[in-house]
C-alpha cells in the first residue's frame, strides 16, 4: 500500500477527504511516530522480520554498526566458527568491541524505514496497516483537541494488537538462515 492510499482512508475517517485540517506533512509526521512505535513493539517480541544479517571486518577488534542497527540478536566470530558469549563483545556507542575477532557476522534488528513522500510504499506488513492508520488518526486527532482522554486506552490497546501480532508471526515457519549450525 502506498503513503497516499492510507492518507486517503485517514482522511475519510477524519472527514477531511481534501486535506483541508490535515496537510500531506503533518499525516507523514503522524505515519512515522505510529512506524515507530509499531518497530519497537515489534522487536521487543523478537519479530523475525526485522532482522537483518551483515557481515563486519575489522583489523583492531573495533567494528563499526550499521547505521540502522538497534538491537543485536547474535554475533558470530566468522572465522572460529562460533556465536560470541556477551562477555566475548561490548558494543559502545556505534561500534561492538570483539577484540579476539577480526570478521563477524552481526544479526540484528531494525526499525521499519521512515516514509517522506505520498509516493513511498508502507514499509510495514499488510497484516499492520489497520493498527498503523487508527494511530494516525488518533495523533490527528490529538491535535484537533478533540477529546482524546481515551487516547492512552487506545494506545495501550493498540500496544496488545501488536504485541499479539508479533508473537503469532515470530512463531510462525518464516526460516532466516543461521551462519553455524546446530549440534
Amino acid at each position: 500500500m502506498k503513503v497516499n492510499e492510507l492518507l486517503r482512508l485517514v482522511r475519510h475517517q477524519l472527514n477531511d477527504p481534501q486535506g483541508q485540517e490535515f496537510k500531506d506533512d503533518e499525516l507523514i509526521d503522524y505515519i512515522n511516530f505510529a512506524i515507530t512505535f509499531i518497530s519497537q513493539i515489534c522487536i521487543e517480541h523478537s519479530y523475525s522480520g526485522l532482522l537483518k544479517s551483515v557481515v563486519l571486518t575489522s583489523e583492531n577488534g573495533e567494528f563499526e554498526i550499521p547505521s540502522d542497527f538497534v538491537k543485536e540478536e547474535v554475533v558470530y566470530d566468522v572465522d572460529k566458527g562460533q556465536g560470541l558469549s556477551s562477555g566475548q563483545y561490548s558494543i559502545i556507542g556505534n561500534a561492538i568491541l570483539a577484540p579476539n575477532s577480526k570478521r563477524i557476522r552481526l544479526i540484528y534488528y531494525s526499525q521499519f524505514p521512515l516514509v517522506s513522500s505520498i509516493e513511498d510504499n508502507l514499509p510495514v506488513p499488510y497484516w499492520l496497516t489497520n493498527i498503523l492508520a487508527s494511530m494516525v488518526i488518533v495523533y490527528a486527532l490529538n491535535r484537533v483537541n478533540v477529546n482524546t482522554s481515551f487516547e492512552f486506552s487506545f494506545m495501550a490497546d493498540f500496544r496488545r494488537q501488536i504485541e499479539k501480532i508479533c508473537s503469532e508471526f515470530s512463531n510462525s515457519n518464516i526460516e532466516l538462515s543461521l551462519p553455524f549450525r546446530i549440534n
